[in-house]
């Protein structure tokens, strides 16, 4: 990252202006796609770009810099056209104006692809700011490439894991104006790499073993981002998460009455809780974790620290303590 960005340092006062395109035409790009737009589920529904004042659209740049990302995971290789059936690779759309703008929305790939490049245009908006300025700064620079990282993960997570990614809420977002702060995602011991073959590309039907292998790696990736970034988001994480698994399918466990499901419970503060859930699995039902699985949690966590982090379902009156009053 750190060669990136000294390359992009020194190309900034040519490219930025070069790349950079101009709110208001994307407004009126935006506009005109929005009245050819088909009807949409709540859950296809792209990040809106809000007031035109606040709109940012994504310069040149960092969208190449996405689309290398994306096409090196082998997770979207092209995409359709607005109104064509013409394929266009994934690193020629981002060399064109409006890229996101211009493509068809009948596939769920180009829906997720709005969907992350809506992200990162939304995370990333007062770096864009600071670039239009013309007096850029270097943690500009960084946060730009971590809101690219954090979206590029967000494209190459399946539907079937990305409940677990909802339940983070606003916190994500707060980890991206934090970057500045860091300069670089924190490293896991596991890759990061959740989708990495043709096979298993973003447009097919990934089976349960790749669901539960993607769901042990989000926990561990939330995790570390959260404990990078606790101290200047203003509390304190404890030194471990606690994952709970559900005593058994059809039972209610846990503090708030959770519905039977495997969980990781993160303290933010007082009486404040963050809860991941495990998702359902490719065939729509419910799978506990299993004890290898738990062990391999532990093992990766315990490696950076010293104590067991599991919480066995006989555990619950520890949970409900730490629910009460998680700061204690």
């Amino acid at each position: 990252m750190r060669e990136h960005l000294a390359s992009a340092r020194v190309d900034l006062s040519r490219s930025a202006s070069e790349s950079e395109l101009r709110w208001s035409e994307a407004c009126e790009l935006f506009a005109e796609r929005e009245a050819r737009r088909r009807p949409r589920s709540a859950d296809d529904q792209p990040l809106q770009p809000g007031d035109p004042e606040k709109h940012h659209e994504i310069p040149q740049f960092w969208l190449k810099g996405f689309a290398e990302d994306v096409e090196a995971g082998l997770m979207l290789a092209s995409v359709d056209r607005f109104g064509s059936a013409d394929q266009v690779p994934v690193s020629q759309a981002a060399m064109t104006r409006s890229f996101y703008m211009t493509t068809n929305d009948a596939g769920a790939p180009t829906v997720g692809l709005e969907r992350s490049l809506g992200r990162f245009e939304s995370d990333a908006a007062p770096a864009f700011k600071s670039l239009r300025s013309g007096t850029p700064h270097a943690s500009s620079l960084e946060r730009l490439d971590i809101c690219r990282l954090l979206a590029v993960q967000d494209l190459r997570t399946r539907p079937q894991v990305r409940s677990s990614q909802k339940a983070m809420g606003g916190v994500a977002g707060r980890m991206a104006v934090l970057a500045q702060h860091h300069g670089h995602l924190p490293p896991t011991d596991e890759p990061t790499q959740f989708i990495g073959s043709k096979e298993a590309a973003l447009t097919s039907l990934l089976d349960d073993g790749i669901i539960r292998v993607c769901s042990k790696l989000m926990f561990l990736r939330q995790w570390s981002l959260l404990r990078a970034a606790a101290p200047a988001m203003g509390f304190v994480l404890p030194d471990h998460p606690i994952v709970t698994v559900s005593a058994n399918s059809s039972g209610i466990y846990g503090p708030g009455g959770i519905g039977s499901a495997d969980h990781l419970w993160v303290p933010l503060g007082p009486r404040t809780m963050l809860v991941m859930t495990r998702p359902d699995l490719a065939n729509g039902a419910h799978e506990e974790m299993s004890a290898h699985e738990i062990e391999d949690i532990n093992r990766v966590l315990i490696g950076r620290a010293s104590e067991k982090v599991y919480c066995a379902p006989s555990d619950a009156a520890a949970v409900s303590g730490l629910a009460a009053d998680p700061g204690g």
